[in-house]
């Protein structure tokens, strides 16, 4: 049964969660619904046209050029402001520290450097495993997990950007930390982005039959009509 609130117009319900905190930008939203009313009723494809629908939401103002409206450039603004707030607070890294008196002389609010709901999310590129523990991207077992030829070399940026688009977000505690097999490709340590991404392997058994991925408290799945399922059932 729907909560009380989800009955109020898309543009707030969506804009405020039942505590009245602000989840997403009001421009966000206003480019969400305009991406939806363009596709005319047609399905979003998951998780194959997520990414890239996201991509568009997201556009920045290099991206949008002359279609760019004020409630974008205003977004830009408070962005810029947010990331210029974030620098300030942030670790540097090894080689930019000569001195470790600026680490511990700071008072950091920790509410003020906190992200929205999605802080602690993964990309989880689902995977799909067979018995010789070789690793395909699609469960006919027809498209094999790619990597460079040599260890010195990078994906190309094709390989990578089909990556992604497979990929779904979910919370980063999804996945156990310390669990090898959802760890990226050694020989992706020199790819931007898809160094970053996690396994997400299913089990594919003689019969051609999909099991799930199975970690301490729960089981994950791609269904190919639903998403990530997630089921806690254990």
């Amino acid at each position: 049964m729907r909560p009380a609130w989800w009955s109020a117009p898309p543009a707030d319900r969506y804009r405020r969660r039942p505590g009245g905190g602000k989840v997403y930008d009001a421009t966000l939203l206003r480019r969400t619904r305009e991406l939806l009313a363009d596709r005319a009723g047609q399905p979003l494809d998951v998780p194959g046209e997520v990414a890239e629908a996201i991509e568009t939401i997201y556009a920045d103002l290099n991206d949008l050029a002359d279609q760019a409206l004020a409630d974008d450039r205003q977004r830009a603004v408070r962005e810029t402001a947010q990331a210029a707030a974030a620098d300030a607070v942030a670790i540097p890294a090894p080689h930019q520290v000569t001195d470790l008196y600026p680490l511990t002389d700071r008072e950091i609010d920790p509410a003020a450097v906190t992200t929205r709901l999605s802080a602690d999310s993964e990309r989880l590129l689902p995977l799909y495993t067979t018995a010789d523990g070789r690793r395909w991207l699609d469960p006919e077992c027809s498209q094999p997990l790619q990597v460079p030829s040599a260890p010195q070399q990078c994906l190309d940026r094709d390989t990578v950007a089909r990556l992604v688009r497979l990929t779904v977000q979910a919370p980063g505690s999804y996945l156990p930390h310390d669990d090898q097999h959802t760890f990226p490709p050694k020989e992706w340590e020199r790819t931007p982005t898809a160094r970053d991404l996690r396994l997400l392997p299913h089990p594919v058994a003689r019969d051609g039959s999909i099991g799930a991925y199975e970690a301490p408290r729960h089981t994950l799945r791609l269904d190919p009509e639903l998403g990530l399922v997630r089921s806690t059932g254990r």
